[in-house]
C-alpha cells in the first residue's frame, strides 16, 4: 500500500491534489489549501478530516488513506521526540 506522500504524488503532487480538492472544499483559498497539500505530502500526513472526500473523488480508498497512517504511526520516534519512550534500566 502507498503512503499518504505517495497517494499525494500519484495524485498529480500538491498543485495536483490542490485542483481536485479545490471544486469541493469552496471556502478554501487555493494557495492555502496548496500550502497545506504540501505540509501533508512533507510530513507524509494526510489529516483525517479529509480522507472522505480523497474516497469520494477516487484519489484514495478510506483502507488504504488508514493503513498508510497506522504504518506511520509505527516509525520508531526520533530522540528529539517528546513521545520516545525512555529505555529499559
Amino acid at each position: 500500500m502507498r503512503t499518504h506522500a505517495q497517494i499525494i504524488a500519484d495524485a498529480g503532487g500538491h498543485h495536483g491534489l490542490t485542483r481536485s480538492l479545490l471544486p469541493h472544499l469552496p471556502d478554501q483559498d487555493e494557495v492555502t489549501l496548496r500550502k497545506r497539500v504540501l505540509a501533508w505530502a512533507r510530513t507524509d500526513s494526510i489529516p483525517g478530516e479529509y480522507w472522505a472526500l480523497l474516497a469520494q473523488i477516487d484519489v484514495a480508498p478510506m483502507d488504504e488513506l488508514a493503513e498508510a497512517a497506522a504504518r506511520r504511526k509505527n516509525i520508531p520516534a526520533t530522540a528529539n521526540d517528546a513521545t520516545a519512550p525512555s529505555e529499559a534500566a
